[in-house]
């Protein structure tokens, strides 16, 4: 899988790949080795951890001079609204970065290389699906008709944090 997301990208002269925490962080390293074979160029995987109390932010040591000033590749697992591509997007301008453009596994069907302000998006699958953000899921969500929400991906856990007593109830994808 992750060749198929980097060949698009592989004779463009990039060092460093950049994900975000924490699901795309194996893609990245996978990505990376993927380079490093493939070209025997050092590639670096580096990622940006969790912000509080959102967002994204390289906290670890060399991950900052691992990409500053340096031409780079922007990576997510799965891309919904665009929010974690703008997190990367913003720590590479702060680095002065040169962003080749993004890959990701799936990406709604809305997204694209404009959209999301880089110079290239290559997405394995484009999907179509409603995108409900917190404040709008009383209103007219699944909350509004008391479906039960997922509590361990997108805004499922914040959610639940918050009304621990939905009457809907709630589910887990992942087991957490």
């Amino acid at each position: 899988m992750v060749e198929d997301m980097i060949k698009p990208f592989l004779s463009t002269k990039f060092v460093a790949i950049l994900d975000a925490a924490v699901g795309a962080i194996p893609l990245g390293t996978l990505a990376a080795k993927y380079v490093i074979d493939k070209t025997g160029r050092d590639i670096k995987a580096v990622f940006a951890d969790k912000k509080s109390p959102k967002g994204q932010e390289i906290k670890r040591d060399g991950f900052k001079s691992s990409i500053a000033g340096k031409k780079i590749l922007l990576l997510d697992g799965v891309i919904n609204s665009g929010f974690t591509a703008s997190q990367l997007l913003r720590i590479a301008r702060e680095n002065n970065c040169e962003v080749i453009g993004m890959t990701s596994v799936a990406a709604k069907d809305d997204v694209s290389a404009k959209t999301l302000g880089v110079p290239k998006l290559h997405s394995l699958v484009q999907f179509d699906y409603e995108v409900f953000e917190p404040n709008n899921c009383l209103k007219s969500g699944p909350c509004a008709q008391k479906l039960k929400i997922v509590a361990d991906l997108g805004h499922g856990a914040d959610y639940r944090g918050k009304h621990p007593d939905y009457s809907g109830g709630f589910i887990s994808l992942v087991g957490v």
